[in-house]
């Protein structure tokens, strides 16, 4: 029987890599171009500027972007049981793709705007992934829709950005190749408020999913 490693195993790890992440925050946000923050002394001006508007929330932003994308890659190879495994599988991130699409397309191109109109693209895309395999349940039938749906979606995606003009097109591309450029706290706030839950859930479901990895018989 394939044995299930405890966090405790995992524990030093982990601590060393929060410390190493704590330490890269520290730096990103004293470190850049001009040299580091504190070697230009203390000018109030200066560090609300630079420290609390323009670096502090790019770096924050990255951790829990970060920890999101990381959650939902642990929780994709644990139901699949495939190291391999990714949201792309199931349509997920070509759901989100067409909503954002979508959302361009009627004018919505602000932060929640396209937020929005990505989760309700992934959301519909995941419903009806499950829909499609409610009758005779099983992880193959669940991957065969979400690869279909995503082709599928993919295509509707570059026929709609072919109808929606040079400058919706460049602002599409810059969205789908994410950037940290511009960060400001709304962006942070709405990161937390839709990452940080989720990831919360995972956790507290550690031990069901552990038990999914030794496959359905034995769970």
């Amino acid at each position: 029987m394939r044995r299930i490693r405890t966090f405790r195993e995992f524990l030093w790890p982990a601590m060393s890599l929060a410390v190493f992440w704590f330490l890269s925050l520290v730096l990103s946000v004293n470190v850049g171009p001009d040299g580091a923050l504190w070697a230009h002394g203390w000018i109030p001006r200066v560090w609300n500027l630079v420290f609390w508007e323009l670096r502090l929330p790019r770096a924050l932003l990255a951790g829990i972007v970060g920890a999101g994308l990381g959650g939902a890659g642990a929780f994709k190879q644990t139901i699949f049981r495939n190291p391999l495994a990714s949201p792309e599988i199931l349509g997920v991130s070509a759901g989100a793709s067409t909503g954002a699409v979508t959302a361009l397309l009627m004018g919505f191109s602000g932060l929640w705007g396209l937020g929005l109109g990505a989760f309700a693209g992934a959301v519909l895309v995941t419903s009806l992934v499950f829909l499609l395999n409610s009758s005779r349940p099983s992880l193959t039938g669940v991957l065969l829709a979400g690869l279909a749906l995503s082709s599928l979606l993919s295509a509707i995606s570059s026929l709609l950005l072919l109808l929606s003009g040079e400058v919706r097109l460049s602002q599409y591309f810059f969205w789908l190749a994410g950037s940290l450029e511009n960060r400001r706290w709304e962006h942070v706030i709405f990161a937390a408020v839709t990452v940080l839950p989720a990831l919360l859930v995972l956790f507290l479901r550690t031990g069901r999913l552990n038990l999914a990895t030794l496959g359905d018989e034995t769970a």
